[in-house]
């Protein structure tokens, strides 16, 4: 049903797998979603990645990721700069589909055991 929705995400590759990579380097990402909650999305991946780099202090891969958007994308930058911090537990998101139109959703937050991993 994802894949319906919002296409085959699993073709990806670091650092393009990471759906908040995704979001500052292609605007593709965000013509899924209604034009009017793009910054709040935007906000709310930089608030929930600085949440991950402080649960997670030294994982390389999270630094990584941080690094590569900071250099890639002026908007990262910006927003990483307020230092805001928050973890997103569920969500509601208007999807714009290109075939059946705007679908409103509710999302829930998936984590491992671990916490080392997050599906959105």
């Amino acid at each position: 049903m994802s894949v319906a929705l919002v296409g085959d995400q699993t073709a990806f590759t670091r650092p393009a797998r990471s759906f908040a990579y995704r979001w500052f380097t292609d605007p593709a990402t965000r013509e899924l979603h209604a034009e009017a909650e793009r910054e709040h999305h935007g906000r709310a991946q930089v608030a929930n990645l600085r949440a991950v780099v402080a649960w997670r202090p030294g994982d390389p891969r999270a630094a990584q990721l941080v690094q590569a958007l900071r250099t890639e994308s002026e908007e990262f930058r910006a927003l990483w700069e307020q230092h805001d911090v928050a973890v997103r537990h569920c969500s509601r998101k208007r999807i714009v589909h290109p075939v059946v139109g705007t679908v409103d959703v509710e999302s829930e937050v998936l984590v491992t055991a671990r916490q080392d991993q997050r599906l959105p």
